[in-house]
């Protein structure tokens, strides 16, 4: 076993540990970590997934916004959490990082969250003021006219 093997099988296993019993933790065999922040069904909750690659701890790991749970998490919002974390991981290269960086986010939730709208209902309302209806008059002389229908004969 490679030392870079054994350095993520020690962090593995102490991730594990840490986490033993939050549900909040996933990991998803071999070397990708998931943690939700944020109360389930709620706007202002997010996952952040971490995997790591064949050199870390002497590269970043990959740092991803991009599941399913993240739909309604404004694209602004996911770009900032993502490059924050890279950030913050330049400074740990060489050392194991991945508790580091999910306490990271904890303690910056709300600041990253910014401009993450309060509700769902708002996003929806948003998105229903910026649409325009065109051609509303050809609707409604369209509606006005009376549809002819076909006169079938017994035979057909």
């Amino acid at each position: 076993m490679s030392e870079i093997e054994q350095q993520q099988e020690e962090e593995r296993e102490v991730l594990l540990s840490i986490y033993d019993g939050d549900p909040a933790f996933k990991h998803l065999p071999p070397t990708t970590f998931q943690y939700k922040y944020g109360e389930d069904e709620r706007p202002k909750s997010f996952l952040l997934e971490i995997s790591w690659g064949s050199s870390y701890p002497s590269e970043k790991p990959s740092v991803s916004m991009d599941t399913f749970y993240n739909k309604h998490v404004v694209q602004d919002v996911k770009e900032r959490v993502v490059s924050q974390v890279n950030m913050e991981a330049e400074q740990y290269l060489g050392t194991a990082m991945t508790y580091t960086l999910f306490e990271f986010v904890k303690e910056r939730l709300e600041e990253l969250l910014a401009g993450q709208p309060e509700s769902y209902i708002s996003d929806v309302t948003e998105s229903v003021d910026r649409i325009t209806i065109s051609g509303t008059q050809e609707l409604e002389s369209a509606s006005k006219k009376s549809v002819k229908k076909e006169q079938l004969s017994k035979a057909q």
